[in-house]
């Protein structure tokens, strides 16, 4: 009975997880960023950039990311094995079309 009831649950929620696994790589807020500089005694030191609400949300999002992975690994390598080839792709044509200035795999 119990084992029905899960498993009744887990295919209701499957298509949505799907998505949510599909869209989050792609809306992912970005991580704190580090900046190297170079300062009066010519040694370089690391100044980090943090902006509060963008980081707490990048955590957020990390973290919904591997509790998804768990239920679902082989999709979300799926995902960003996906994503790093459409990088890639765009990489190469970038080669090809010196007139491309970014890559971005978000749709």
């Amino acid at each position: 009975f119990g084992s029905s009831r899960a498993d009744h649950r887990a295919d209701a929620y499957s298509q949505v997880l799907r998505e949510v696994r599909q869209t989050l790589p792609r809306r992912m807020a970005k991580p704190e960023e580090v900046i190297i500089v170079e300062d009066e005694n010519g040694d370089l030191q690391k100044e980090y950039m943090t902006d509060v609400e963008t980081l707490d949300l990048y955590q957020t999002m990390r973290q919904t990311l591997v509790l998804l992975t768990h239920l679902d690994v082989r999709h979300m390598e799926e995902i960003l094995t996906d994503g790093l080839k459409k990088q890639a792709m765009e990489v190469a044509q970038a080669f090809l079309n010196p007139n491309v200035s970014s890559f971005n795999w978000k749709e």
